[in-house]
């Protein structure tokens, strides 16, 4: 049993997002995913709304057929549509995350219907715990690839994050010991 809100809806400009990047990666790849979100959700509209539940199917399959990385670079393309400006610093822009995946989802009584990502920085150091809470709903490649983005995009020009999975405590489902 899940523990996010399956019926809540998600916005598919972020869907479309991931769609665009495996276009990035190859033509083939774009096509696979267009027919693979088309198969789960049918036709992706930015401007519209899909129920997680499905999100989370099309997500996992994808994962599954075009593989790991790929879908950490869906998870990247993600981060780098997020409307914010590039020169905040990384610890706004982890707050503006925070309230942005709030934002992404309707129709939910949840604070956080997909789950939440999980951040403790320590900037001066330039190492951070970053992961996903127990509630979160898409695939790991994928959150990896949004926080490697997040730092690469708000952490200082000379940013070069390695992830370290770790062991999760309390209420993280994944998580990784980063250092850029």
């Amino acid at each position: 049993m899940s523990r996010y809100d399956e019926d809540a809806l998600a916005d598919g400009q972020y869907i479309n997002a991931v769609i665009e990047t495996m276009g990035e990666v190859s033509p083939i790849f774009e096509k696979k995913t267009r027919e693979m979100f088309k198969e789960v959700l049918g036709d992706i509209d930015a401007d519209e709304w899909y129920r997680l539940g499905d999100v989370a199917e099309a997500y996992s399959r994808l994962t599954d057929e075009v593989g790991v990385q790929t879908m950490k670079q869906g998870g990247e393309a993600s981060a780098q549509t997020l409307p914010y400006s590039d020169d905040i610093s990384l610890e706004e822009a982890y707050d503006k995350l925070d309230k942005t995946v709030q934002e992404v989802y309707q129709d939910s009584d949840m604070k956080y219907p997909g789950g939440r990502y999980t951040y403790d920085l320590d900037t001066a150091a330039r190492e951070a715990r970053l992961g996903a809470d127990k509630n979160w709903a898409l695939p790991k490649p994928f959150v990896k690839g949004v926080h490697t983005r997040m730092i690469n995009r708000f952490g200082p020009t000379d940013a070069n994050p390695h992830l370290e999975e770790s062991e999760p405590e309390g209420d993280e489902k994944f998580v990784w010991e980063v250092t850029w």
